[in-house]
């Protein structure tokens, strides 16, 4: 296995596009609470990565991935909001790892990269949401992040049922 981890390309080819949404469709059919209701199509896909890459480009975000054999196998994302009184923070989202790749540590891995990225922009504030119970919640306890509190019903489900969502934040 020839496992990389590195920033995406800020125009990236349509392979490592093809690779994105391939990725993203996954991890939706799979039943991960990133936004979308299976089945995801296309459209969707392309406009949430071409949105994704607008705010890559623009500075407002930064986007990594682990790659294996020349393919996208894990994807996470940082945002950096604008606002004045917020400046010190990023804000994780969208961490994904292709469901045949699970259990390797590519998680963390792509969370570390955020952290260090975080660091080097000055950041001294990570926070992130993610479906409470999910192996997510798990993987950001292991890796030092505090809750500060659970939403219940915060997401739906494909089928409508509700979720809690449970916040976190770590200093670095």
């Amino acid at each position: 296995m020839a496992l990389r981890f590195a920033p995406l390309d800020k125009e990236p080819d349509a392979r490592e596009l093809a690779g994105l949404i391939d990725l993203l469709r996954d991890a939706v059919d799979g039943g991960a609470s990133l936004g979308f209701h299976m089945p995801l199509l296309d459209d969707e896909a392309k406009a949430f990565w071409a949105e994704c890459m607008t705010e890559y480009q623009q500075g407002n975000r930064d986007i990594f991935v682990a790659i294996n054999n020349g393919l996208i196998v894990g994807a996470i994302q940082v945002s950096y909001p604008s606002r004045s009184n917020a400046h010190h923070r990023a804000d994780i989202e969208k961490l994904m790892v292709h469901s045949r790749m699970r259990r390797q540590g590519i998680a963390s891995h792509l969370v570390r990269a955020v952290e260090e990225a975080s660091r080097k922009a000055g950041k001294s504030l990570l926070t992130l949401d993610t479906r409470s119970g999910d192996d997510a919640e798990r993987l950001y306890r292991n890796l030092g992040y505090e809750s500060v509190g659970v939403i219940p019903g915060f997401t739906r489900d494909h089928e409508g049922f509700p979720h809690d969502t449970t916040f976190f934040f770590r200093e670095i």
